[in-house]
């Protein structure tokens, strides 16, 4: 990034830290683009930044705009998804008479997580072993309610978890799961950036917090988050810790009673192939 261009906010420089290899996150004309074209299909990784809520007269030229940057280069993506810095949603208007969907995410960070309760009993904290990854995918697919459809989403799961097993061996994270009689219940990523990437300050990605529905409101999440994190800050030693959410998931009251706070907000369109996303 060069010297004279706005600094990256800190949701897309976590971002960075779970980007595949071929991904990339780009200063453009309207703010940035992020392209990941190991993964089309994730929305949130195929995505315009821009640097302004949407205006009056905005749906048409955003939509150019999604088109020569995202579609030309990787036609495969063929929904459209743009964000742009809260708490002003703009003129959403047009857009949602076109189809679009909209969201509100909050960026949290933490210097350090306070301990959480102990967790049930019958659960097992620990981290990902190699068999482990096996059954990743069906509990994150239990748990996601989306209208992207089946076969895609998992598609694009088993592309991420490809990309967050690479971060593993390489020794940049890893998941971490709570099991019952050695079936998992709960789990989620944690990810930090290389330190020559950022010097001394270093940060923490947390990724995909999830908990079966039958072990929800048992202390799991909390005490994972935590136990997650201190084994983080002993091997890799990050200055903070950073975590989205949804602001209507009951989930941000966990983050924030771990020591989690909102650093900022961020409001977002999406829509799928299905309204012709691609058309002039």
């Amino acid at each position: 990034m060069k010297s004279d261009e706005p600094p990256l906010p800190l949701i897309w420089r976590s971002e960075r830290i779970v980007l595949p290899p071929s991904g990339r996150l780009e200063r453009v004309a309207s703010g940035w683009r992020m392209l990941t074209p190991d993964n089309p299909g994730y929305w949130w990784g195929n995505v315009l930044v821009m640097d302004h809520a949407p205006a009056r007269g905005d749906l048409a030229r955003w939509q150019r705009q999604f088109r020569d940057l995202i579609h030309a280069p990787q036609p495969q993506s063929t929904h459209m998804t743009f964000t742009w810095a809260g708490p002003e949603q703009g003129e959403i208007e047009p857009f949602l008479a076109a189809g679009y969907v909209p969201s509100r995410l909050l960026v949290m960070r933490a210097s350090h997580l306070h301990a959480a309760r102990a967790a049930d009993a019958a659960v097992t904290l620990r981290e990902f072993g190699e068999p482990d990854w096996e059954d990743l995918e069906d509990m994150l697919v239990s748990g996601h309610v989306s209208s992207h459809g089946q076969a895609a989403y998992r598609t694009f799961l088993s592309r991420s978890i490809a990309n967050w097993r690479r971060l593993a061996r390489s020794d940049l994270g890893n998941w971490f799961g709570a099991f019952a009689d050695n079936a998992l219940v709960a789990g989620l990523g944690i990810f930090v950036e290389k330190p020559a990437e950022s010097g001394r300050v270093r940060l923490a990605r947390f990724q995909s917090v999830l908990t079966a529905p039958a072990w929800r409101n048992k202390g799991i999440c909390s005490a994972l988050a935590y136990e997650a994190a201190r084994q983080t800050a002993i091997r890799h030693a990050p200055s903070e810790f950073v975590i989205q959410a949804d602001e209507k998931q009951a989930a941000r009251r966990i983050y924030q009673r771990l020591g989690f706070q909102i650093e900022s907000i961020w409001l977002g369109l999406e829509r799928g192939s299905g309204h012709d996303a691609i058309a002039p």
